[in-house]
């Protein structure tokens, strides 16, 4: 997860499917106060990923 320049948020995850989903729900509302616009999703080859990293 990394906060962008321009305000918006970059965001790699893998997960099995239905928590990915409802994931991605969650990224649709956001945490309290924030003020989401527009989620967009792509599909990359996975990187098995194994920690948590939130870059600032």
């Amino acid at each position: 997860m990394r906060n962008q320049p321009d305000g918006s948020v970059y965001i790699e995850a893998e997960a099995p499917a239905e928590a990915l989903k409802q994931f991605i729900e969650w990224c649709h509302r956001g945490p309290e106060r924030a003020q989401v616009q527009q989620v967009e999703t792509t599909q990359a080859p996975l990187q098995n990923f194994t920690e948590f990293e939130v870059r600032r």
